[in-house]
This record gives structure tokens, C-alpha cells and sequence, in this order.
């Protein structure tokens, strides 16, 4: 289908529709690849979603990728899913750079949290309230704001297990 999966990607069979999109900020985009499927990290399952970034000390830089979605009415519904951040090894001494992660219907900000205190190589779970997209969510997007103040990083982000349900 059209959005890769209908309200849940688990990655299992592909991108499932996936891609690199505009920075919601407005700032340059940090990615360097396009999204991969790949099975070195996953958290459930044997596959997930994953793109490389490579940030540069001072810049502030998005990462940012979106799916198509297939409903029209997310009404009280939730985005949950799991997220990790591994650093690319010449930067293993290099803190992971503050960064604001946000879950938008298209260019509409719906929540943000920081992953500031994921230790690199960790799944974190996320969850957030699909509040104000109503009937108009045809588009989510997951959108990174880094801001490197304390030298370059690069790494690699992973996206699994992706579903909008019921609470």
C-alpha cells in the first residue's frame, strides 16, 4: 500500500514506505544516506529502519524522516515506538549532542521529547499523543534537532516496531 504499512511498521518486510523529508526547523539536514532496512540492530523482530547523520560542532542540524499514513481519522490515538542512537566508532569519545526529538503530523508539531540521556546503543520506547492532527494526519514525521556544541559526531539513528493505536 501507499503508506507502507497502515498504522505499523515493524520493518520486517522492507522501508515500507520511509524516506528522508524536510527538516521541520527549518535547518540543514544532517543525513547523509537515505534510510536503510537492516538487521545488525533491531529491537523486536529481526529488522529495523535506520540512517546515517554526520553533525558538525557549532551547526545546528535535523534529521528528519516521514511516512505516509493511510487513516483519516487518528482521533485519541497514540504514535509508540522505539529509538537508538549508535555512534560511529572515530566518535565513540564524543558525547551524543543535545538533541529535541519531535513527532509531527506533517509540518505540525503534535509532541517533543529529548533522548539526551539515551546511552548510545540503547532502545528507548517513545510515545505521543496524536493531539490537534483530528482528521488531518496523512503524513508522520520524525524529526531530530541536534545541536553539537561540544565537537563533530556522527552516528547512526534507528527507527522499530512504529504503531499508531488506541492508548
Amino acid at each position: 500500500s501507499a503508506c507502507g504499512g497502515c498504522l505499523s511498521w515493524n520493518f520486517e518486510s522492507g522501508t515500507q514506505n520511509w524516506a528522508v523529508a524536510s527538516t521541520l526547523g527549518g535547518y540543514p539536514s544532517a543525513i547523509d544516506t537515505g534510510v536503510v532496512r537492516q538487521s545488525t540492530q533491531h529491537n523486536l523482530g529481526s529488522y529495523s529502519l535506520s540512517y546515517h547523520v554526520q553533525f558538525n560542532s557549532g551547526v545546528t542540524s535535523e534529521a528528519s524522516v516521514a511516512v505516509s499514513v493511510c487513516a483519516t481519522d487518528v482521533s485519541g490515538l497514540r504514535v509508540y515506538g522505539s529509538m537508538m542512537v549508535q555512534t560511529d566508532p572515530e566518535y565513540s569519545g564524543t558525547p551524543v549532542p543535545t538533541n529535541n526529538v519531535s513527532i509531527a503530523s506533517g509540518t505540525q508539531v503534535l509532541s517533543q521529547f529529548g533522548m539526551n540521556n539515551a546511552a548510545p546503543g540503547t532502545w528507548v520506547p517513545f510515545t505521543s499523543a496524536l493531539i490537534g492532527a483530528g482528521s488531518s494526519l496523512s503524513l508522520l514525521n520524525i524529526d531530530l534537532l541536534f545541536y553539537p556544541v561540544t565537537g563533530d559526531w556522527a552516528g547512526t539513528l534507528y527507527l522499530d516496531d512504529i504503531v499508531i493505536a488506541a492508548p
